[in-house]
């Protein structure tokens, strides 16, 4: 498990699965796509499969904004802090969603957000489709909060 910020952390699903109860996080985002790869889903996720898509360009972007969403409003619950988001690898899926939400929350770029996401955890790779959903949730909310006045 990798810490980016205070309230942020980001893992894969074998670390999650060795989580003992009780564990140092009140939340525990699932975005790993586990029936097709004949795997379980850890114990200690609190959201289940509401957020799962696959790490495929076929992946659905409003399953991709929802988890971003979920995180972004968990970070902004302090009760539901930290938070440990994880997928299958903690590679791709996980550092897209970390680095989106944190792009928004903290004002940065997404260069910037990734940077930070990197840093924590060096092996973050994610696919080329998830940067672009990445890339396109922070362009969708800089121009929302652009119009609402709100940063």
């Amino acid at each position: 498990m990798d810490q980016v910020t205070d309230d942020l952390w980001i893992s894969d699903a074998p670390t999650v699965r060795e989580l003992s109860e009780p564990h140092q996080f009140e939340h525990v985002v699932t975005v790993g796509y586990f029936d097709r790869l004949g795997y379980n889903r850890p114990t200690a996720s609190d959201t289940g499969d509401r957020f799962v898509f696959q790490d495929a360009a076929a992946h659905e972007y409003d399953r991709f904004a929802a988890a971003v969403d979920h995180l972004r409003e968990t970070l902004s619950t302090p009760t539901l802090c930290p938070v440990l988001v994880h997928c299958q690898a903690g590679v791709s899926r996980s550092a897209a969603v970390c680095t989106a939400a944190l792009a928004v929350q903290a004002g940065l770029s997404y260069e910037t957000a990734f940077e930070t996401v990197a840093t924590a955890r060096s092996k973050v790779d994610p696919i080329p489709p998830l940067v672009d959903s990445a890339r396109r949730y922070i362009q969708q909310h800089e121009k929302s909060d652009e119009a609402t006045g709100e940063y």
